[in-house]
């Protein structure tokens, strides 16, 4: 397996990334919403972490497809020389 050249750009920028990583901190505070003091978790449903864990899972595989211009530029720098 290799990394492709511009892995470091892509994990800075890349939509994809920071949706899964916002999907993986929903996920994680539903899954440990119960353990927070009553009055506090009474305020927000652990289903609604789910809710968005979902819904930024979502926005993560359209990120994927979507052209971001950021992660390309050296790309197209090095076709057009």
């Amino acid at each position: 397996m290799k990394l492709v050249d511009n892995s470091g750009q892509i994990l800075k920028y890349s939509w994809t990334v920071r949706l899964c990583a916002l999907a993986a901190v929903c996920q994680t505070l539903a899954q440990l919403w119960p353990l927070v003091e009553p009055q506090v978790a009474s305020l927000v449903s652990p289903q609604v972490f789910s809710v968005l864990s979902l819904l930024f899972t979502a926005a993560a595989i359209v990120a994927r497809v979507i052209h971001q211009t950021v992660l390309h530029q050296s790309n197209d720098e090095e076709g057009k020389q």
